[in-house]
Formats: structure tokens, sequence, C-alpha cells
């Protein structure tokens, strides 16, 4: 559960919302409309809030993936819409 619990503060960090209880934080990444998300954010937090523990990473890689995230672009650039 540790990794996981970098997921959803990680969440909160990019997204600048407060923490709810019971909640599917993945599903709010998917949903998400109103952040304005980096490739590798997207990419780190699908990683970080895998619903399978087994597949998620390890703290090793998750250095790795946020050392990556302060070189993304972002999201809206990628798709276009920007």
């Amino acid at each position: 559960y540790d990794i996981y619990a970098i997921g959803i503060m990680y969440w909160l960090l990019v997204s600048d919302q407060e923490p709810e209880k019971n909640v599917d934080y993945l599903a709010k990444v998917y949903a998400n409309t109103d952040v304005d998300l980096y490739c590798s954010n997207w990419f780190t937090l699908e990683q970080l809030l895998e619903p399978n523990p087994a597949k998620r990473p390890t703290a090793s890689q998750v250095i790795k993936l946020l050392e990556n995230d302060q070189q993304s672009t972002p999201m809206a650039e990628v798709a276009g819409t920007d």
C-alpha cells in the first residue's frame, strides 16, 4: 500500500485537490478534465495507482518516474488542444 499512498499524495500535489475517503483515485485521473497533466504525470499516476499491488513500481522505480516527470510535455500540447 505504500506505493499506492505515494500515488494518492502525488495526485493531490499535481491536481491541487483535497484528499477524500473511499475514492478511486485512478478513476479520478482518467476522468480528469480540470487538471492539465503532463504526459509523464499521467503515466506515473497510472503506475502508482495500479489496482494490483504486484504490478506497481518498486521504490527505486518510483524515484526514476518522478525524475522523468520533471522533464515532461503537457498532455494538452501533445493532444494538440493547447
